[in-house]
């Protein structure tokens, strides 16, 4: 693997600056709403028990259709009006969060969050012709707020402590609309961070204690490569650095996870065959493929021991790409077996998101639009 670019620390400026949130002790300027964290009207209690394969259901209240994750403590999803549920797996409790749909405001919308040290970030609005913005939920203190900073469209956005990285267009017009870079917003300090000023789109950022990466497509469309950031040391390394299309980046610590092409065919139109998963690992720089079934293999997710994707091997996509039947598949890389943890024939179950022993996943009906998210106890296929 070429190492062009694993030091471009003199060639990419990095430009912090300081912004406040807009919450303050006693409340923010979220439209009013910094109060109101949880309708209570709206709740569901108790889990379902476990199916023959080992799977519970989590959420009951709506649908999951904008996003979800999963922290070990809690899941948190949106479904497709935007609004977000949370499920604690300790009191088994799901909920409603603010704002909801009423009068005064008829179009609220939070969407593709994330939760992590008991804070929950998603973007959204609170009104029609507002400007996308990040919001972020605070568990211990039951107070919301608006991130107080000039965002244009922020997008995919995740967290890891008190860290939030995410793409946005503020600087769309400098190539001619194809420009979104990768910023970086630590919720202590109150300091945003431009990670990227590359050319053309940087997007999906993922963070895990001092180290980011991201899709990166500097070598034009169906050519994503995998880039990595250490915040700690400021030097970026190309993880992939070819003409081959790699993308949907993972991390946990030491460990990175993406999605590859190299074995497959990458079309103009977006689609491609024989997806497989490729791990990395940065300490020694070890390249390793984890999937070899001619299938796609996809959108992976790495916690400790295990890596887990979505698997169409026994599954298919309808014409316009979406997954009719999919399922779950685990690699332990302590045993280096890979297991099926979800059995579906006609479902969509994608997406996995683990933390411990524990995966979450979304199950899917196509035809019916129903769907919800399952939990499955990895201790039963590894005890």
């Amino acid at each position: 693997m070429k190492e062009r670019y694993q030091r471009m620390t003199a060639l990419v400026a990095i430009c912090s600056l300081a912004f406040s949130c807009s919450w303050t002790g006693v409340g923010s300027n979220d439209g009013g709403l910094d109060s109101c964290f949880f309708l209570d009207q709206i709740s569901h209690t108790g889990l379902g028990e476990p199916d023959t394969f080992g799977s519970t259901r989590l959420s009951y209240l709506s649908i999951p259709f904008l996003g979800y994750f999963f922290d070990g403590e809690y899941a948190v999803y949106a479904n497709k009006d935007g609004q977000m549920f949370l499920i604690s797996l300790k009191t088994e409790e799901e909920k409603a969060l603010c704002p909801y749909k009423r009068p005064e405001w008829p179009n609220p919308w939070r969407s593709w969050p994330r939760i992590a040290s008991r804070r929950i970030v998603a973007q959204g609005t609170n009104k029609e012709n507002e400007s996308m913005g990040i919001f972020i939920y605070d568990i211990r203190s039951l107070r919301q707020y608006r991130l107080d900073l000039p965002l244009f469209d922020p997008r995919h956005i995740d967290i890891a402590g008190t860290r939030l990285v995410y793409a946005d267009r503020r600087f769309w017009d400098d190539l001619g609309g194809q420009n979104t870079e990768i910023f970086l917003y630590d919720i202590e300090t109150g300091v945003e961070t431009r990670l990227t000023t590359q050319p053309m789109i940087q997007a999906f950022p993922a963070i895990s204690g001092d180290r980011v990466v991201w899709e990166d497509y500097r070598k034009g469309h169906f050519c994503e490569e995998i880039v990595l950031y250490d915040l700690a040391t400021k030097e970026y390394r190309n993880i992939t650095d070819d003409l081959v299309r790699q993308f949907s980046p993972n991390i946990d610590g030491d460990l990175i996870v993406w999605t590859d092409l190299r074995n497959g065919e990458s079309r103009t139109n977006g689609s491609y065959t024989n997806a497989d998963v490729y791990l990395y690992r940065i300490s020694t720089g070890e390249l390793t493929q984890i999937t070899t079934d001619p299938g796609d293999q996809e959108y992976p997710f790495v916690n400790g021991k295990y890596i887990g994707w979505t698997d169409l091997r026994h599954g298919n996509r309808t014409s316009s790409g979406m997954y009719e039947v999919s399922n779950v598949f685990v690699y332990n890389l302590e045993t280096r077996e890979e297991k099926q943890v979800t059995f579906s024939t006609t479902l969509s179950e994608c997406c996995p998101v683990i933390r411990g022993d524990k995966l979450v996943y979304q199950s899917y009906d196509i035809n019916t639009g129903k769907g919800a998210l399952w939990m499955v106890d990895l201790k039963k296929y590894w005890p």
